[in-house]
């Protein structure tokens, strides 16, 4: 046991140092390791080089280089990538978080009904991401908060419809599953030898 040990003591760096050195070789891995050694500046210019050598990675590398800038609050750099990104080229599940994140930039500005209309769309895209969901009805409570008129009756409805698509999206999520196991096993019964 204590030799075990000890070549374990002796490996551990030496794997860890390997791990270091393919991720630097990796561009996705660079911007990794940039992004927690390095801060603001160095990082974005790494990630505009990259973006440049590799321009079938630059919608992937600008979609993190918004979700760092709004975390670190710098919205208007934020928003400047998020533009530039093209939606018409990128996956709708990235569509739907390039919309969430300009619901969380017009949040950020106070402009809840705005910030509503993008969460709506984006959720209208991928009606199964809880993240949007959540995101929405946080929204609409707020908005409710602010304005317990008539409007709160339509936000609260909407909020109701929203959870509820997105229980029907679980049921017939689970409804596949129990389907494809059943069906698997009418198959297993069927090659059976016994």
């Amino acid at each position: 046991m204590k030799k075990f040990i000890r070549h374990l003591i002796y490996i551990l760096p030496i794997i860890s140092i390997l791990y270091f050195i393919l991720l630097l070789i990796m561009p996705i891995g660079r911007i990794f390791l940039f992004s927690f050694f390095w801060k603001d500046d160095f990082l974005f210019c790494n990630y505009s080089n990259i973006s440049n050598s590799y321009p079938n990675l630059k919608y992937i590398i600008f979609i993190d280089i918004s979700y760092i800038l709004l975390k670190n609050n710098i919205y208007d750099k934020g928003k400047f990538y998020i533009d530039s990104i093209d939606l018409e080229k990128i996956s709708q599940k990235d569509k739907a978080m390039i919309l969430n994140y300009y619901g969380y930039i017009s949040f950020k500005n106070n402009n809840l009904e705005k910030s509503k209309e993008y969460l709506i769309e984006a959720c209208k895209i991928d009606p199964s991401n809880f993240i949007l969901i959540s995101n929405l009805n946080y929204i609409l409570s707020l908005i409710n908060k602010k304005n317990p008129d008539n409007n709160s009756d339509k936000n609260d409805k909407l909020s109701d419809v929203i959870e509820l698509e997105n229980l029907n999206n679980l049921q017939n999520a689970e409804n596949q599953i129990i389907k494809f196991k059943t069906e698997k096993r009418k198959e297993s019964r069927i090659n059976r030898y016994w």
